[in-house]
Order: C-alpha cells, then structure tokens, then sequence
C-alpha cells in the first residue's frame, strides 16, 4: 500500500512538473514573440526614420521643398520599453514566486532527489531568459542611441535645408535683379544707339551742307575772281583812257601853239587862206577828240555798271555764306551738346555693367559654394548608404531587410530625381550666368564702339570748328577787302567824275579856242587888235594854263591812285591763291579722314569677327566641360534604378582607373583654353592709330 501510494505521489509531481514546464515554455514563447515584435517594430521604425532623413536630405533648389518635422513616433518606443519593464517585472515575479514556494519532503529518498532535481529546472530557465533579456536590452540600447544620432543628423539637415533654402530664395531674388537690371541697360543701349544714328545723320547732314557750303564758296571764289578780271579790264580801260586824256592834251598843248602861232601869224599878217585851213583842220580834230570823249564816256558808264553788278552779287553771296556757316556752327555746337549727354549716359551704362560684373561674381561664387554643398550631400548620402548596408548586415531579420532594402531604394531614385532636377538647376543657371557674360560682353563691345563714334564725331566736330574759325576768319578778311573795294570803286567814281570835269572843261577850252579862231579871223578880217582885247586873251591864256596844270596834277594822282588799286588787287589775288591752297589741303585731309574711317571700320569688322570666333569657342568649351563633367559622372542623370551591388561595382571601377590618364575631351579643352588666351587680345597688326591728330598707320621700326 505504500509503495503504491509512493508511485501515485510521484506520477502527480510528475504531472504538475510536466504541467508548469508547459506553462513555462508558452510564457516564454509568448515573451520571445512580443519582444521579437517589439524589436522588428523598433527596426521597421528605423527604418522608417533612416528613409524619412534620406528624404529630407533632398536637393535644396527645388522652390516646392520645405523641410519636414521630425516623424520618428516616440510613444512606440516608450510602448516598447515599457513592455520590455513589463516582461522583466513578470520574469522577477515569477522566479521570486519559485524562490519562494516550499519543497516537497518526503520520507524517501528518491523523492527528494527528483524534487531537487525539479528545482534546478527553473533556476536554469530563468538564468536563460535573463540572458535572452540582457541581449534584447543591449539590442534596444543600441538602436536607441541610433535614433538619437539620427534625430541630431535630421535636425542638422533641416536646419542646413532651411539655410540653403534661404540662399535659394536670396539668389534667385538676385538673379531676377540682375535680369533686370541687364533688360533696363539693353533699353537704354538701345537708346543710346538711337541717339547715335540721329547724331551720325545730323553729321551727314552737316558734312553735305559743309560739302554744299563749299561749293557756295568756290562759286563766290569764281565769281571774285571773274570780278578781278573784271577790275582789270576796268583798269586797263582806265589807263587808256588816261592815255587818250594825255594824248589829248598833248594835242591841246599842240593847239595852244599852234593858237599863239596863229596869233604870231596873225600879228605879222599873214594870209586868210592859210588862216582858214589850220581852223578847219583844228574844228575836225576838235570833232574827232568830242566823238572820242563820248565812246570813252559811254564806255566807263557801261564798266561802271557792271563793275556794281558783281560787286552787289558777290556781296550777297557772301552774305548768303555767312549765314549758312552760322548756321552749321550752331547746328554743330548742338551736336557737340549732344555728344556730350550721350558720353555721359555711356558712362553711366559703364558702371553699372561693372556693378553687375560684381553681381555675377557674387552669383559665381555663390554657384561654386552650391556646387560644393551638393558635393558634401552627396558623400553624404554615399556614407549613408555605407551605413545602411551595414545596418543589412547585420540585421537578423530578412523580411525587415527586404522592407528596408525596398525604402531605401525608394528613398535612393528620389534622391537621384531630386538630384538630377538639381543638377538641371544648376545647368541652368550655369547657362543664365553664361548668358548674362555674354550680354555683358555684348554691351562692353556696343559701349566701346559707341565710345568710339563719339570720339570720331568729337575729333571731326573740333576739326570741323577749327574750320568754320578759318573760315570765319576768312569771311572778315573779305569783308575788309570789300570795303576796301568799295572805297576804291567810290574813289574811281569820284575820278570818272574828275574825268567828266576835265573832259567839260576841254570841252570848254574848245569853245575858247573857237572863239579865238574867231577872234583869230575876225582879226584878220579886221587886220586890227584892240590893246583890250589883247590883254583879256593873255588872262584868258593864263587861266587855261592854270587849268590845264592843275588837270595835269589830278590826272598824276589818279594814276597813282590807280596804281595803289593795281596792288591791291595783286595782293586780293595772291590771298585768293591761299585760299585755294587752303581748300586743296583741306581736301586732302578729308582724303586722309576717310582713309581712316574706312580702316576703323574695318577693324570694327575684324574685332566683330574675333568676337563670333571666341563665342564659338566658348560654347564649345562649355559643351566640353558638360562632358567631361558626364564622363567624370559628377552630373548623374540615373535614368535607370541599379541595384546597390552593381552601384558599388561601379565606384569601385571607377577607384581603380589611373589618375594620369588624360581623356581627348580635357586635352581639347587645354588646346581651346590656349586659343583663347591667344585670341583674347585684338592683334595690333593693324597699324591702327587711336590718336585724333595721328594720320595714317603705325609703322614698327
């Protein structure tokens, strides 16, 4: 009976031993599938965090981006850590329970063996799970300094997304700015270039009124000149007409003795036949000397006339000259006002295209700083990657794996998409800049060549003032030589009317000498004087030597009058010989001018064409660079998704090849960057002279 009340005490321990390791294993199995929960959950948050900062680690130009808050869900890692204190309090409970509950004694031996045996069951168990419990708490340390360091690095890229935000927006603003600022000095190029063809038509305009002045004046020199001519004549005429008064007053002298012949004649008697053929030959020279007088008469008369005419013409084309030639210095002394506004608005285009030279150095610069940060995004986003690839080693999970491995790629083409449309950004404002260099350089060209044009219109409005000053200076002369004309013409009226008084009182010396052949014949008639008589033809004879010495006098000093006039007017001639020495200089520095303007104007051609040459140059050096940039892979299109492994193929590929190695595109870029360091300064060759008052080309001795 005892014995087998012994074996039913030991089949129920048994029973209740079998029945707690039951119990035991599910609870244990039940904590190792919470905790295991429990750790995927904290790995798939993670997971979760590392693919929420690899998405907030995008491209910081696009104008929609915004940095995120932080997602990371803390109540289910406080939940987790609760649970993990939860389960440990149960497994203490549990073992102080089995600490605590008493052994089973019986009078057997064997009993209290087995009993013992069970005891030691429990304690080994426990000590596993403390174990297990220990690995679980380093596991969740592990991860949770994880989180913390990647919660520091999230609000690190926030804070670095907010500032490159900030300078996205704050170049942006600038480079609206700058385009503004370049379409507001495009307007007043424009402007300026309007300007400049107005100026350059008033100076067409100015140099056919100057060419249509210049033949007014060589017309007016002609006409002088015929009017010279004219003077001469005039003068010829005179002397000879002097000539014939002399003549005619040698035949009066002859009269006069042949008067007092007559008279000695007739005092002696002689005969009344040969009285009356001297009176008659005397009436006949009497009446050709008359007819003489008239022709000379009518003759000065017409030259007179004419002599007035041309003057009158000249002096109103002269007048005519001097009021175009006032015109044109005004016309010119506005265009010189002109100029001068349009060098100072050239200035003015002039600094501010330097102002945003330094615009578009800041811009550079700030793309440079850009470039680099993108740089560091990107090995950042490698060592990230280097990270993850770790963490999918070591993780023991393979479905978390694969989820992570899945968020990642998901969160890798979204940061390749933002990267490309980043890198297109970055293209583009590459081009914006390279677009603003060249309007910049445009203008610098329109600038200079405007500079230049008003430099020539400067030099030919000095030339063309020095000029009209000549001219001018000229006009006043010819002025004075006119008056001094005109007294001459008025001192030659007065001696034609001087000639008219002489010629009346040879007219009235005739008539005394009639009367005295009257007389002559009357005494002869008579045979008979009077002593009266006689002594009043002695006074009148006294009175008409008088007259004719003091005609004589006039006539001297008319004559030399008239030679005074001849010099005067060699000298208006040789002044008329300068003259035309001045045009015919004149002329040929004209000749000499558009020599120069055709030579600028091909330069300006050549500089033009050297132009087109480097911007070819350049575009084809930036188009290089684009692709030595896409062979060096720094511009990353990823049109396709790969996989890590080929991914790290790659770099390491890329690692292996030799630094040394120079491609064709760089040796090209080297061989264009050489061109243009040649190019880049205009050839003197040309022998072109910038000087106003040079004239014709340099020559290197």
């Amino acid at each position: 009976m005892e014995d087998v009340s012994k074996k039913e005490k030991l089949a129920a321990g048994k029973r209740k031993l079998n029945q707690f390791r039951k119990a035991k294993n599910k609870r244990n199995d039940q904590r190792n599938g919470d905790l295991n929960g429990d750790i995927l959950n904290t790995s798939a948050k993670e997971d979760t965090v590392k693919t929420t900062v690899k998405e907030e680690k995008k491209p910081l130009k696009d104008d929609n981006f915004r940095p995120k808050p932080d997602i990371v869900d803390k109540t289910r890692v406080e939940d987790v850590e609760k649970t993990v204190n939860n389960s440990l309090s149960h497994v203490n409970g549990v073992l102080q329970q089995h600490s605590k509950s008493p052994p089973v004694r019986t009078s057997s031996s064997p009993v209290s063996t087995a009993q013992n045996g069970h005891s030691n069951t429990p304690s080994k168990d426990a000590m596993a799970l403390r174990e297990q419990l220990h690995v679980h708490v380093q596991t969740i340390g592990i991860l949770v300094g994880e989180k913390t360091e990647l919660q520091s690095a999230l609000s690190g890229a926030q804070r670095n997304a907010q500032q490159r935000l900030d300078e996205a927006t704050e170049l942006s603003g600038r480079l609206k700015a700058s385009r503004q600022r370049v379409a507001d000095l495009e307007r007043e190029v424009q402007t300026a270039h309007n300007r400049r063809q107005q100026l350059e038509e008033m100076s067409k305009n100015l140099t056919e009124d100057i060419k249509r002045l210049k033949v007014d004046l060589s017309k007016s020199i002609r006409n002088k000149e015929e009017a010279l001519q004219q003077v001469n004549e005039f003068r010829q005429r005179l002397s000879e007409a002097v000539g014939n008064n002399g003549k005619l007053e040698d035949s009066l002298m002859e009269l006069r003795t042949q008067l007092e012949l007559t008279q000695l004649k007739a005092e002696h008697t002689e005969s009344n036949d040969e009285i009356h053929q001297k009176m008659d030959c005397l009436i006949a020279e009497r009446s050709q000397l008359q007819h003489t007088i008239d022709r000379l008469t009518a003759e000065r008369d017409n030259i007179i006339e004419q002599y007035e005419n041309r003057l009158s013409n000249s002096t109103n084309q002269m007048n005519s000259v001097q009021a175009q030639l006032s015109e044109a210095t005004e016309s010119l002394r506005n265009t010189s006002t002109k100029l001068e506004d349009a060098h100072t608005q050239a200035n003015l285009a002039n600094e501010e295209v330097e102002v945003l030279k330094m615009q578009n150095a800041k811009l550079a610069s700030a793309n440079e700083h850009l470039s680099l940060n993108i740089a560091q995004k990107e090995q950042q986003i490698l060592h990230l990657e280097s990270t993850i690839k770790e963490l999918e080693q070591n993780s023991s999970c393979a479905s978390a794996v694969s989820a992570q491995l899945e968020s990642e790629k998901v969160a890798l083409s979204r940061a390749l998409v933002q990267n490309r449309e980043l890198k297109e950004q970055l293209s583009e404002l590459q081009n914006g800049f390279v677009k603003v260099s060249n309007d910049n350089m445009e203008l610098l060209t329109k600038y200079q060549t405007a500079q230049h044009s008003s430099n020539e219109l400067r030099s030919k409005l000095t030339q063309s003032e020095a000029n009209n000053l000549s001219y001018e200076d000229r006009i006043r002369h010819w002025q004075a030589k006119s008056i001094e004309l005109e007294k001459a013409e008025m001192e030659l009226n007065e001696s034609m009317k001087r000639i008219e008084e002489l010629s009346t009182e040879n007219e009235h010396l005739k008539s005394m000498c009639n009367n005295s052949t009257a007389s002559v014949t009357s005494v002869s008639s008579t045979n008979a004087i009077d002593s009266d008589e006689y002594e009043a033809l002695c006074t009148a004879k006294h009175q008409v030597e008088e007259r004719l010495v003091r005609s004589m006098k006039e006539q001297a000093d008319i004559s030399t009058r008239a030679e005074e006039l001849e010099h005067l007017v060699m000298q208006l001639q040789g002044e008329t010989d300068t003259i035309g020495e001045y045009v015919t200089l004149y002329q040929q520095q004209r000749a000499v001018l558009k020599e120069r303007a055709v030579e600028r104007e091909q330069y300006v051609v050549k500089l033009s064409q050297e132009r087109s040459e480097l911007q070819d140059k350049l575009a084809e050096l930036q188009a290089l660079v684009m692709q030595l940039l896409g062979e060096k892979k720094l511009l990353n299109s990823y049109h396709t998704q790969r996989s890590l492994e080929s991914e790290i193929a790659k770099s390491e590929i890329e690692n292996s090849i030799p630094e040394e190695e120079t491609p064709p595109t760089a040796k090209r870029i080297m061989h264009l960057i050489t061109d243009i360091a040649h190019t880049s300064t205009p050839s003197s060759s040309s022998g072109y002279v910038h000087c106003s008052h040079c004239v014709g080309k340099l020559i290197n001795v």
